[in-house]
């Protein structure tokens, strides 16, 4: 996997050898998050065959530049992937290009591709009619304003979960149906429920066909999702196998993108080369200051609504150089067929956060504050404690602080609660209390609530009487982390949004009102009120901006 930058785009090349290319179009917005490892995973099985496979980000989304003030997203995105089948063909030597597009990805692909010459066309589950794609996105976005905490209402903007559609875009999606295709030779639809408009679009002959009984579990949030890799060799399959061109291209181990503000530079790194990341320096070149930004769960480096990549140019905007990261196993990192969930809260993390140190310290960089939101949360705690470079770390929403490899990820996903005063409000709700008393709420999920309550109450009772009491051998450890890092200068900041259980952990740690831990030089405690677990508002957004710069003028 090869990074590569052309215009405002950046992008991987996955090189089977051949000069027949495959260029993928992705999904957008949310789906484009949780499409991610998978789509990852797809060009791999692509190249296998031999094609030469591209995967980009238009501007405005993923690692690509922002949009200019007032430009069209769609707009960009159309002549973004024109300009991508031109750099195949001209920069890259591609005698041929096919199509893989998923979701609005296909629509965007025959609309801007229709006059070129397409040798394959693969739809997966295709959007082929922008108004119905944003009035289904905007009832999704109201279903999740009006049942997350701290979600911003649809208002002048389509805001679904963090990824937002401005009006001016959503009436040129609107716009936007299959006129006039592009004329390929051989046509695939990847879908369980098709609509006749999909197949009355296509050319006259047949298409061929899959089911895609999988796509529910694959677009699904990051940490859940389910990537379909016997779907995907099927596709890989269907496309054919690429002869080997003669004599390899020299390609360079990174690529950069310019602006004004920043430079980044996409490159491998660790002890294989297995983890990618983008480094963001300020235009002056900083001063040996790196803000590592780990994986928000299995979230790819991008972020939550593509929270890192503005955090990290807003950085750079103001003198300060980032290093966005996916750790093994998460976005375009290597992979597995066991997915990423079962390397959250391991070692091999641990491992590779010392890696991207490492990475940085033989670029130059010296000063160290990682941070991370949920598991990045907790391996920024880890790598405090453990890696004497890091001078800072921030901890966002760290649901766990401490972990046993004993413990089984899924379980605790399928119990994890909210935040007990969220549960407060919810048993003064009669609709909540005639979930429990029917049955609708699992027992053993009632047993971690009442878990919850009662280890409130016995550290509020201790509080009251002046104790200061760790009860669990856990908890002991914690203190003993947080206390060799304050003592060899290091600082943490834990930040806790209000409808979060991160809060009720850390108390669980540290006592009532994290009484411990504030009585330590260096520690700091942040609230982000009105905010969620994953900051889908702007404001509490904007706020850990505002604490990551904080944290870094303090070193």
């Amino acid at each position: 996997m090869i990074p590569v930058a052309f215009g405002r785009c950046a992008g991987w090349l996955h090189d089977g050898g051949s000069r027949r290319a495959v260029l993928m179009c992705g999904a957008q917005g949310f789906e484009g998050l949780c499409a991610a490892q998978g789509w990852r995973v797809l060009a791999d099985m692509i190249a296998a065959h031999g094609f030469l496979v591209l995967r980009f980000d238009c501007p405005g989304s993923g690692d690509a530049l922002d949009l200019a003030p007032g430009e069209n997203a769609t707009d960009a995105a159309l002549a973004a992937i024109a300009e991508a089948e031109r750099w195949l063909r001209t920069e890259q030597g591609a005698e041929s290009v096919s199509v893989v597009a998923l979701r609005l990805g296909a629509l965007l692909a025959l609309e801007a591709l229709k006059d070129a010459e397409i040798d394959a066309v693969a739809l997966l589950a295709p959007v082929m009619r922008g108004r119905a794609y944003v009035r289904e996105t905007k009832a999704a976005a109201t279903v999740v304003a009006q049942t997350q905490p701290g979600m911003d209402a649809v208002a002048d903007v389509i805001n679904f979960c963090g990824f937002r559609i401005e009006n001016d875009d959503a009436a040129r999606l609107s716009a936007l149906s299959v006129s006039q295709l592009p004329a390929a030779a051989r046509w695939l639809v990847v879908s369980d429920d098709a609509s006749p408009e999909v197949f009355a679009a296509l050319p006259a002959g047949p298409a061929d066909t899959l089911p895609f009984p999988a796509y529910a579990e694959w677009i699904a949030p990051p940490t859940e999702a389910v990537t379909p890799f016997a779907l995907f060799r099927d596709i890989a399959a269907w496309l054919g196998e690429a002869p080997p061109c003669a004599g390899a291209r020299a390609r360079p181990d990174e690529a950069q993108l310019r602006h004004s503000a920043f430079t980044e530079t996409r490159f491998h790194f660790g002890p294989a080369n297995t983890l990618a990341g983008i480094l963001c320096v300020p235009a002056g070149g900083g001063d040996g200051l790196c803000v590592t930004l780990l994986n928000a769960g299995a979230n790819a480096h991008t972020g939550w609504a593509r929270m890192a990549v503005d955090q990290a140019r807003l950085l750079a905007a103001e003198g300060i150089a980032s290093f966005r990261i996916d750790l093994s196993g998460i976005g375009v990192s290597d992979w597995s067929e066991q997915g990423p969930r079962p390397l959250l809260y391991s070692r091999a993390h641990e491992k590779d956060v010392a890696a991207a140190i490492d990475a940085l310290e033989a670029r130059g960089m010296r000063r160290h504050i990682v941070a991370g939101l949920c598991a990045g949360g907790y391996l920024a705690f880890r790598a405090a404690a453990e890696d004497k470079r890091v001078a800072a770390a921030v901890c966002v929403n760290a649901l766990r602080l401490h972990w046993s490899e004993t413990e089984d990820l899924a379980e605790v996903m399928r119990l994890q609660v909210q935040s007990a005063a969220v549960y407060s409000g919810h048993l003064r709700s009669a609709s909540s209390l005639r979930r429990v008393l029917t049955g609708q709420v699992p027992l053993a999920k009632l047993v971690k609530i009442a878990q919850v309550f009662a280890g409130r109450m016995a550290r509020r009772a201790c509080h009251a009487a002046g104790l200061d009491v760790a009860f669990a051998a856990d908890s002991r450890a914690v203190r003993r982390d947080l206390r060799a890092i304050v003592q060899r200068g290091a600082a943490v900041t834990f930040v806790h949004a209000e409808h979060d259980q991160s809060g009720d952990e850390a108390e669980r740690h540290f006592g009532a009102g994290m009484g411990y831990a504030r009585k330590l030089p260096g520690v700091r405690i942040e609230h982000l009120a009105g905010a969620d677990h994953v900051l889908n508002t702007r404001a509490a957004r904007d706020r850990l901006l505002a604490i990551l710069r904080e944290a870094a003028r303090r070193i």
